[in-house]
């Protein structure tokens, strides 16, 4: 075998970069360390983890191995960045005596949680401040999702709802680390459930004070909470050791179990027992029927053309319904108006393209503003008349039905 100098490293995200990593960080993962002491190491993250039952055994523990570390480092060309350590004290105690723990001469800062693969953990495991850090951030996500979530005239329910899976995503993040922890208190629990409802609100299209439960049973979104506990419920079940002989259930399986169990039950007894929603749950008292239900959506169709898309754009510019309200608009710009005539119309000329003449210029606004004037009196009057014929249809429908 040859061996040859490594004079360089290798260009971030290249194939060969955590293997190459991997070789060189393995002396150090299988270093001899302290009873107690553990590393563990993920990418370029290395945590000393110490289990033990007083400060002072931790610092006789977890000093000498920082040390070695460093030294290790060092000996190696590497450089540990000693300002950026950070530990906490996991610990169920309310008084104890806080260890010293150095590093390269400096002292490591004593934090209340610190964040570590994208989980924050708290000195007492209740992940309050995870569960708060991952609502504000989907509560983020869910402002930026409005634009594309409007309550009028958007995109169409099964589209919402996939936009909104946007929010679950960051909510469970490594839920079943820390999700029962955080389901055992009320108010971190609300705390997921927040910005999960805004979403929910959105999917349904319904005025912002609808409840989080009803929200959430018209939307078909399981609360975030439930979801956690289901992930958590999959993943030990697929890693439970089998009997000899026993055959292990596949994935398809023990998910159509988490829902039943997990999902559905605990849903239904927290519907059964919530004060809120009190209309809802009258006329949707049984959530496994109505998750599973099979009445179809309604139809996308024009009911005024029978085109099957009724958008907004067929709506105002192309259903021959309603040519009539677009004749006065039509007459004014030559011809029949559409989505590209938008633009122009509700934001006038461009200020640098008018005129520099005081007669010229008040001419071409004036003609701006008579456009709008018309474009927003077509829109109105389309918008109210078919608003009218959808009330007469319904009542027509409510008439004929059994």
């Amino acid at each position: 075998m040859a061996e040859r100098p490594v004079t360089c490293g290798v260009p971030q995200g290249s194939v060969l970069g955590p293997t190459l990593w991997n070789v060189a960080y393995d002396s150090l993962l299988k270093m001899e360390t302290p009873p107690g002491v553990q590393l563990v190491g993920f990418a370029n993250d290395l945590t000393v983890v110490g289990t033990v039952v007083s400060g002072q055994q931790l610092e006789d523990a977890i000093n000498p191995t920082l040390t070695i570390i460093d030294d290790w480092m060092q000996s190696r060309g590497l450089e540990l960045a000693h300002q950026k350590s950070e530990a906490v004290v996991l610990s169920g105690r309310r008084a104890f005596v806080p260890p010293c723990l150095t590093i390269g001469g400096l002292l490591i800062p004593l934090r209340n949680d610190i964040r570590y693969l994208g989980v924050t953990l708290d000195k007492r495991l209740t992940f309050a401040a995870h569960a708060s850090t991952v609502a504000a951030k989907a509560a983020r996500s869910a402002a930026a999702l409005f634009r594309l979530m409007p309550n009028i005239g958007g995109s169409a329910q099964w589209k919402n709802r996939l936009l909104a899976s946007v929010e679950e995503s960051q909510l469970l993040y490594a839920a079943p680390v820390w999700i029962p922890s955080v389901t055992e208190v009320a108010k971190t629990r609300a705390i997921l459930i927040r910005p999960q409802r805004t979403a929910a609100l959105r999917v349904i299209r319904s005025y912002r004070t609808v409840s989080d439960e009803a929200a959430l049973v018209l939307a078909c979104m399981p609360p975030v909470d439930l979801l956690g506990l289901e992930r958590q419920y999959i993943g030990s079940r697929l890693r439970a050791a089998t009997e000899p002989g026993e055959q292990r259930s596949s994935k398809a399986v023990v998910k159509r179990e988490a829902r039943k169990t997990t999902i559905v039950a605990a849903w239904q007894a927290r519907w059964h027992a919530t004060p809120k929603a009190a209309w809802t749950r009258r006329v949707i008292p049984d959530l496994a029927r109505w998750l599973g239900r099979t009445v179809p959506a309604a139809s996308s169709r024009c009911w005024q053309c029978s085109d099957e898309s009724d958008t907004v754009e067929h709506t105002l510019f192309e259903c021959p319904h309603w040519n009539g309200f677009r004749e006065a608009l039509s007459a004014r710009i030559g011809r029949r108006p559409s989505t590209a005539d938008v633009p122009d119309i509700i934001c006038g000329p461009a200020f640098e393209l008018l005129p520099a003449d005081a007669h010229g210029k008040d001419t071409i606004l004036s003609e701006a503003e008579e456009r709008f004037r018309l474009f927003y009196g077509m829109v109105e009057n389309t918008l109210s008349a078919k608003e009218e014929e959808e009330r007469v249809r319904q009542a027509a429908n409510r008439r004929n039905s059994p």
